[in-house]
């Protein structure tokens, strides 16, 4: 269930209680899972993994123990988001 949002003319809206997962990479080459809420705020990590055995990002379990770390090494640009879908499965069947 989403909300509505007024501000200065602008109507924001948010999906309340969304969450995005996504693979972040560091220049290590390790990987962690990130979670963040809808406003891109980070509120959960997991890791570090190695990129050739990366599960779902349903599959793991997001705390609060990295979180300040992978903001910093974000900032830092130490980590970059990366998507770990397979080509094939992007690409349709030529």
């Amino acid at each position: 269930m989403g909300a509505g949002f007024v501000g200065g003319g602008i109507v924001f809206y948010a999906l309340v209680g969304y969450r995005m997962k996504d693979f972040w990479q560091h220049d290590n080459g390790k990987v962690y899972a990130v979670r963040s809420d809808s406003f891109g705020r980070i509120t959960g990590a997991a890791g570090p993994f190695d990129a050739d055995n990366l599960g779902s990002l349903e599959d793991f379990v997001y705390g609060p123990a990295i979180v300040d770390w992978v903001k910093k090494a974000i900032a830092e640009r130490k980590l970059r988001r990366i998507n770990t879908t397979p080509i094939r499965q992007v690409l349709p069947r030529l």
